[in-house]
């Protein structure tokens, strides 16, 4: 069974469910899942009721928590995901959009992911360029190529050797970032610390494409200083 997620909290954060409602490439992929979660942590009911007169998703599981931490909602998704039988899993933050002019087969990709069973990882922002460029595709699909890299290989191009950008994996993989180590982080920003810190000693799989598909459009929060680039990108995209 392959299971989105995706989370958001407070109440200001709206905006990003019409974005979302106009992004063909993201509602046709999620639509292919078995299930989708949306999450609401420490939200309002006006915001869960705005999501839902917007929403194109189908398969939705809305869940509302009301937890002191961020790393609760994450106890509860394990358990959950457990409850249901998730095997794949995709990992979407609420400000993920596709990135620009992407052309991708949606079926195709999730007919490749399901194909693995264990130890798999597909980052969906980062592209070959993030790679060793004596690397050869792993795979070719008509639509994208799949290159294979570890996390080790991507500290060495990017920031972070792991972050919070969107992802497929399986879901053995989930207990292997959500540990408890991260767990006891208990908010966001210290988890995401902890994982840059853990990944930049372990390693992991985490295969990357040739194009950049999706990625975060950090619209509020504490990462704003692009913002307006973004919000520039979106209105381009006739996404606002």
């Amino acid at each position: 069974m392959l299971v989105s997620f995706t989370q958001t909290y407070g109440n200001e954060r709206t905006e990003l469910f019409d974005i979302a409602n106009k992004d063909k490439k993201l509602i046709e992929l999620k639509n292919l899942c078995d299930v989708n979660i949306f999450s609401f942590h420490n939200c309002d009911d006006f915001v869960i009721e705005k999501f839902k007169e917007v929403n194109k998703v189908q398969n939705t599981h809305i869940i509302k928590y009301d937890f002191p931490h961020y790393t609760d909602c994450i106890i509860e998704l394990k358990k959950y995901l457990r409850k249901i039988g998730c095997t794949h899993f995709l990992y979407m933050q609420d400000d993920v959009f596709s990135h620009i002019n992407v052309q991708l087969d949606s079926s195709e990709m999730v007919d490749y992911v399901k194909k693995h069973n264990e130890k798999f990882m597909l980052n969906l922002k980062y592209d070959s360029d993030n790679a060793d460029n004596r690397m050869l595709p792993d795979e070719i699909k008509k639509t994208f190529k799949v290159f294979y890299t570890k996390t080790d290989k991507l500290k060495n191009h990017l920031w972070a050797a792991m972050d919070d950008t969107p992802f497929f994996c399986t879901f053995d993989v989930i207990d292997e970032i959500y540990d408890d180590g991260y767990i006891k982080k208990q908010n966001i920003w210290d988890c995401e610390f902890y994982l840059q810190e853990k990944y930049s000693t372990e390693i992991i799989n985490r295969y990357i494409t040739d194009k950049s598909l999706f990625t975060n459009y950090n619209l509020y929060g504490r990462c704003i200083h692009q913002k307006d680039l973004f919000r520039i990108s979106l209105k381009n995209k006739g996404f606002i």
